[in-house]
């Protein structure tokens, strides 16, 4: 789901982001980056992340950040996407503390 205004994409994720649906979310990921403005992942609806959804933001941070373009992701504290960050050695990472704030 995409909630845009004239000064920000905010891009809902719910459901399991793994890479059952890499595909799907590859292709919102890339719809995001042709609208020209800043976008936010909002995470907080996940029930399930693996590596390969790590990988794609990982992946969509590196060409939000060539474009010239900001990429925020927004997490629940405790949920799906810290526990497979935290899973795949990734938590304190300066690749993800950047563009991930986790919330309670």
């Amino acid at each position: 789901m995409d909630q845009s205004d004239d000064t920000c994409v905010t891009l809902v994720l719910d459901d399991a982001r793994t890479v059952a649906t890499a595909d799907e979310t590859l292709l919102l990921l890339r719809e995001a980056l042709h609208q020209d403005l800043p976008v936010t992942i909002d995470c907080t609806a996940l029930t399930a992340s693996d590596l390969s959804f790590i990988q794609l933001l990982l992946a969509g941070q590196r060409a939000f950040s060539a474009a010239g373009r900001d990429l925020a992701v927004r997490a629940t504290e405790g949920g799906p996407l810290e526990a497979a960050l935290k899973a795949g050695g990734f938590l304190g990472s300066s690749d993800i503390c950047d563009f991930i704030t986790f919330t309670a």
